[in-house]
């Protein structure tokens, strides 16, 4: 469960350290407010649901919030904040693999048969 909480947390150092300034600061206000917000509340449930060791919640908010990841990097080059340049690559490869790691995590959960409290008759 630890592993999701690093994981998020390099992303963010990473994926910062990456961004150059911005061509256009004021590209897409509302746009960046809402995936920067859903990626922090996503990270913060990631974070408080790993402390629960519930595998299948902390994986499908992880997933949450490696799809705000994507899409801000994404969206980046598109509604003209930064230009397209090697970091950009860089980055979305940097939040694109734990997005799928996520993923790849709450398949995992769900294949694996839920465990019983007690005795089966």
């Amino acid at each position: 469960m630890v592993a999701f909480i690093t994981m998020w947390l390099g992303v963010l150092i990473t994926a910062s350290a990456l961004e150059p300034p911005p061509a256009n600061p004021d590209a897409a206000p509302a746009l960046g407010a809402l995936l920067g917000t859903v990626f922090v509340v996503g990270m913060i449930a990631t974070a408080a649901l790993a402390l629960t060791r519930s595998r299948f919640h902390t994986a499908a908010t992880s997933v949450v919030t490696g799809a705000a990841a994507v899409s801000m990097t994404v969206a980046c080059p598109v509604v003209g904040h930064h230009h397209l340049a090697p970091w950009w690559f860089a980055q979305l490869l940097v939040v694109t693999a734990p997005a799928l790691w996520s993923y790849g995590q709450l398949r995992r959960t769900r294949s694996v048969p839920p465990q019983t409290s007690g005795p089966v008759a």
